[in-house]
């Protein structure tokens, strides 16, 4: 029985994968390569990922150059997310990615050299095995998954970061054109490890605890602001800040600027949502939504103190007067997200000390931090939510450090409370 199957496989072999593609379409099969079925007019991408959904089996055809592709990484990525099978085919001597490695999928030794009769044959043993797996309900193949974005060089180069100083990375800041607001700023947060929580200072900090971040993740550079929160308030997707000082601010144009207030951590998380879905396009052609969320408490707390395991998002001196917004400069009120350029973290993010509390995803949960011990659930609407990072009200600067946590009902209205979302 033909089966659809889709090829990823390195630019240096495409004249061997056309004699497969040919023969495997002569065997009966129906095989999908790009340099044969993208048309001119057609997004590359979308089409690619077009061809793996329809697929029901991944052909990925290994040497150096196609496992060091960060296209055939995303494309290999994709297929996994679908949970279709995934039939290696070594042609030339590399290393297995590590992620095929871990789930020990076998790959089939193959060369250039091989008679295409012989390399069919043993091709058909693995996918004889697909066929019973998907027959067995072993393989999902999933067609709800949303096409991912482009793989980018800078998400490769977060994936393999390898520093042990925050000086080690150099932050790369960008912008997502196809979420609601098309200009707000977002810092990327790569791979890596960092000690979370403090021993030194209160019993909720305890015990600091090693964390692994295993995937990049976004954060935005800014707190949202006056200016943003409006934009959703006109699309009818969140409704105008509570609170006399919080609304008053809103309605300030010289705090456009400013972070909003006066927001509740369900308001939040609305906002967030709104950015996933209301923007024109978002994500793909699917139309698929682009993960918007707020941070957890990890990837706040990782995306201020960084693989240096810095007190402050600048070091581990407090340095208020030049470096944050507190109670003894900042006028009595949250100042513009653009000012105190000097307090950025390692990943760029500003006023992760100062300025505003910003609600987390996370239920207030003793440590050490376990994402899947129902911390992160967010069906949850009555138990406490984590805020970080201190506030403009503030004039103790333990209570500024990147580690300490306080919390609140995630009902609460407060003028020193708001938010800056993040994307997984």
């Amino acid at each position: 029985m033909g089966m659809k199957l889709f090829i990823s496989y390195s630019r240096d072999d495409a004249q061997w994968v056309n004699d497969l593609q040919r023969a495997l379409d002569e065997d009966g099969h129906s095989a999908w390569i790009d340099r044969r079925n993208i048309p001119s007019t057609v997004d590359w991408w979308h089409a690619i990922c077009k061809g793996i959904a329809d697929a029901e089996c991944f052909l990925y055809v290994m040497t150096e150059k196609s496992v060091d592709s960060i296209y055939c990484r995303g494309e290999l990525d994709y297929a996994l997310s679908r949970q279709m099978p995934i039939l290696p085919l070594m042609l030339k001597k590399c290393d297995l990615p590590p992620i095929l490695r871990n789930k020990r999928v076998q790959y089939q030794q193959l060369s250039p050299d091989m008679n295409m009769d012989v390399v069919i044959n043993e091709i058909e043993k693995g996918l004889e095995a697909a066929r019973v797996g998907i027959q067995n309900g072993k393989y999902a193949l999933l067609n709800i998954i949303p096409y991912p974005e482009v793989p980018s060089p800078e998400l490769e180069r977060a994936r393999n970061f390898k520093g042990t100083r925050n000086t080690d990375w150099t932050p790369f800041i960008t912008t997502f054109p196809k979420l609601a607001i098309p200009d707000l700023e977002w810092c990327l947060v790569p791979c890596g490890s960092f000690m979370m929580g403090n021993d030194k200072y209160y019993d909720d900090e305890k015990p600091a605890h090693l964390q692994t971040i295993t995937a990049p993740y976004w954060i935005a550079k800014y707190p949202v602001t006056n200016a943003q929160w409006a934009q959703a308030v006109k699309a009818g997707a969140v409704p105008e800040p509570r609170g006399d000082e919080s609304l008053a601010w809103y309605k300030d144009m010289a705090m456009a600027d400013a972070p909003v207030t006066g927001v509740d951590w369900f308001g939040a998380t609305q906002f967030a949502a709104w950015l996933n879905l209301n923007g024109a396009g978002v994500g793909a052609t699917h139309g698929s939504p682009l993960q918007v969320k707020l941070p957890t408490e990890r990837e706040w707390e990782y995306a201020a103190r960084g693989v240096s395991n810095l007190e402050y998002p600048w070091g581990n001196d407090w340095e208020g007067g030049k470096r944050a917004v507190w109670s003894e400069n900042s006028g009595g009120k949250p100042n513009p997200v653009t000012s105190k350029p000097e307090g950025a973290s390692w990943v760029g993010a500003l006023h992760q000390s100062g300025n505003v509390w910003e609600w987390c995803s996370s239920l207030q949960q003793a440590y050490p931090y376990h994402s899947h011990d129902g911390r992160e659930d967010n069906d949850n609407r009555i138990d406490e939510r984590l805020l970080r990072g201190g506030s403009s009200g503030n004039g103790d600067s333990t209570l500024l450090r990147v580690a300490f946590r306080s919390w609140s009902s995630p009902d609460l209205i407060n003028y020193n409370v708001g938010f800056r979302p993040a994307r997984s």
